[in-house]
């Protein structure tokens, strides 16, 4: 009796080990780890894995007439260092013969952190924009502004990445802009300040273009790009 129940018990042993091997060596039946999700990533998306640059543009930044060009890289499993680009010209106020225009061109170098080791999916970020910007107002007379402005921005986004490597992502922050755009009317052409009509409308320029870069800076985009 003894040797019969230990020939069926090795018996259902050898059928429970067959089982085991087939089935790990199934991709469709692989079960990933207990609390393993990276595993299964990894050996299911393997080509995601081997992607260590992302290059995207943010058309969305285009209704402020403001364009930037985004890039990535992968320094180990879920952190990428990266600088961005950004460049913008925008008339943001015109009346009665006076324009206001603000040109900006800036780098950001950034960090970001993602949960999984794919960069994809939510990610938390971090930038800090340096850039140059102008104040221009044009209108009887012609007047400039410079200001080197520092901007430490963070934000917090999703990205999608398809099996050819297309990318689409989306985020959302904000920071602060040190220090911030001045335009005194104390440096107004002497021309203007002895006009009280041309003066208003210089005043409104004036606070159009500060309104424009003003002390908070929010950070957004709806990136398209690739990765490769």
């Amino acid at each position: 009796m003894l040797g019969l129940f230990m020939k069926r018990g090795c018996g259902f042993l050898s059928l429970f080990l067959c089982g085991a091997a087939f089935a790990e060596s199934s991709p469709g039946q692989y079960v990933p780890k207990t609390g393993d999700a990276l595993d299964y990533n990894k050996k299911f998306y393997p080509e995601e894995e081997s992607r260590d640059w992302f290059v995207e543009l943010n058309p969305l930044l285009l209704l402020t007439r403001t364009l930037v060009v985004e890039s990535e890289r992968r320094i180990s499993d879920g952190y990428t260092l990266g600088l961005d680009l950004r460049y913008r010209n925008a008339s943001v106020y015109s009346s009665n013969g006076v324009k206001g225009t603000l040109t900006y061109f800036g780098v950001a170098p950034k960090f970001r952190l993602y949960p999984l080791p794919t960069l994809s999916g939510v990610f938390f970020g971090f930038k800090v924009l340096l850039g140059s910007a102008q104040a221009e107002i044009v209108g009887t007379e012609t007047k400039s502004w410079d200001q080197f402005i520092v901007a430490p921005v963070a934000h917090v986004g999703y990205r999608i990445t398809s099996r050819m490597g297309v990318t689409l992502a989306l985020y959302l922050g904000g920071g602060v802009n040190i220090p911030q755009l001045e335009i005194k009317e104390s440096e107004f052409p002497a021309a203007v300040t002895g006009s009280v009509a041309e003066t208003e409308n210089w005043r409104d320029a004036a606070s159009a273009l500060k309104q424009a870069e003003s002390r908070f800076k929010p950070d957004f985009g709806l990136s398209l790009g690739v990765a490769f």
